[in-house]
């Protein structure tokens, strides 16, 4: 990796850590080592695992992680963020867009039939500190659901810790439908968001508290 291409990382941390309280950050060593296994050894060896940097000049303005799974036929979005001064102006709404394309055109080329949808975690308003967190948590939700996302209002999921000495985290999950998703989701669609999330994303398997206390929160 070149000293252009090092630097440009080193502004994607400054956005990622001014983006996201610790609580919710993996260590972004463990992001920067997938991307470059990637880089060094290929695709295939990271095959889901996709990086995406918006770039102005030398500058990085917004930064994405995500992960396609075709056993679900699902995206993740892990992490999405633009930089402070870049916010508000439609960047974000274009980064998220071209992540979802990015989705959808992976499961046209992976075979795996087409794309059912993009997840990703948001925190619950209600669980703000103070009112204007809770307030910044709605426009927040809001603005996925103006981008076309939609809140998976029968599901509860707590997180694990990411860290030693954090707490486990509370959020609710999106959905942003693709050509094979129907709306609303059913309870097989609701147990592949789980997958998606927790078994593929966290690494749980099913039989872990974490995975077995969100399925037992379904409401269908």
């Amino acid at each position: 990796m070149s000293s252009n291409e090092m630097n440009l990382i080193q502004q994607v941390r400054w956005i990622y850590e001014q983006s996201f309280p610790v609580e919710e950050r993996d260590p972004f060593e463990n992001m920067l080592q997938a991307i470059l296994r990637r880089e060094q050894a290929g695709p295939e060896e990271c095959e889901n695992c996709h990086f995406q940097v918006a770039v102005e000049g030398d500058q990085a303005a917004g930064a994405a992680f995500f992960n396609y799974y075709p056993k679900t036929r699902m995206g993740f979005i892990a992490y999405l963020a633009v930089h402070p001064t870049r916010r508000n102006g439609g960047l974000g709404a274009q980064l998220y867009h071209h992540l979802v394309e990015c989705v959808a055109e992976e499961a046209r080329t992976s075979g795996s039939g087409p794309a059912v949808g993009v997840v990703f975690e948001v925190e619950p308003p209600e669980l703000g500190v103070d009112a204007d967190e809770q307030a910044l948590r709605r426009r927040r939700i809001g603005f996925y659901q103006r981008n076309g996302a939609v809140v998976v209002s029968d599901l509860a999921l707590i997180a694990p810790p990411l860290g030693h000495g954090l707490p486990e985290m509370p959020y609710e999950i999106m959905f942003h439908p693709l050509e094979g998703a129907r709306l609303p989701l059913g309870r097989s669609e609701i147990e592949a968001v789980v997958e998606t999330v927790l078994g593929y994303s966290y690494g749980l398997p099913p039989t872990s508290p974490y995975y077995q206390r969100t399925l037992e929160s379904i409401r269908l």
